[in-house]
């Protein structure tokens, strides 16, 4: 981890709750969890990778009933995540190279990819793909671009957040080199603090049996 990761887990464990209050609790994204919940099938077992206050995960428990992991390196949105759904079981660590034993029918990295270099994109899909049973879904969310530096957000206040833009013909080829059929693709417009709009692209892919 460098120190930009670093700076921006802090600025996560000072700005929890603010995120859980704003962001966390936007309906934009509802419409794609809607499309993945038609894939999990009840009392699956649902991996959210870079879960935060897991608001994707309660989104999903609130509509199906479903076995919850979560993983996250920031310790008060884990604190927050498991107020949330306290049946889940919520781990902190690195979203890159997490292992367990336990084989999941969903894989979700909601935002995930946008604090990760490019070499750890890779490892944390290939990471990913091992974990999924085969036949089971993997959702991923990031911004679409090419750019990365500190930024301020909406509910951030001072704190700096070092976010890494993706190309999504990049991801997608990582999904294809891991046996992750794309089957879904959303491209939403998200409205920035200053005004500009930025393009979030969503992916759903099928493991290959």
């Amino acid at each position: 981890m460098d120190e930009t990761q670093k700076r921006t887990i802090a600025s996560y464990d000072k700005t929890a709750g603010a995120f859980a209050g704003t962001i966390g609790a936007i309906g934009n994204y509802d419409e794609t969890y809607d499309c993945l919940i038609e894939k999990i099938p009840d009392n699956g077992e649902v991996l959210e990778l870079a879960c935060g206050p897991a608001q994707i995960s309660a989104y999903i428990a609130g509509k199906i009933p479903v076995r919850i992991t979560g993983v996250d390196l920031s310790g008060e949105m884990l604190k927050i995540a498991r107020t949330v759904l306290p049946e889940g079981d919520f781990v902190q660590a690195s979203i890159v190279d997490y292992r367990t034993e336990k084989r999941f029918d969903t894989v979700i990295l909601g935002f995930g990819l946008p604090y990760l270099k490019k070499e750890e994109v890779r490892q944390c899909i290939k990471n990913s793909a091992e974990l999924l049973k085969g036949g089971g879904h993997i959702y991923i969310s990031f911004m679409e671009g090419e750019t990365e530096g500190f930024e301020k957000t909406s509910f951030g206040g001072d704190n700096e957040f070092y976010i890494r833009y993706h190309k999504k013909n990049d991801v997608t080829a990582l999904l294809r080199e891991n046996r992750l059929m794309l089957i879904r693709d959303f491209t939403l417009d998200y409205t920035e603090p200053d005004g500009s709009v930025t393009k979030d692209s969503i992916l759903i892919a099928r493991k290959e049996l």
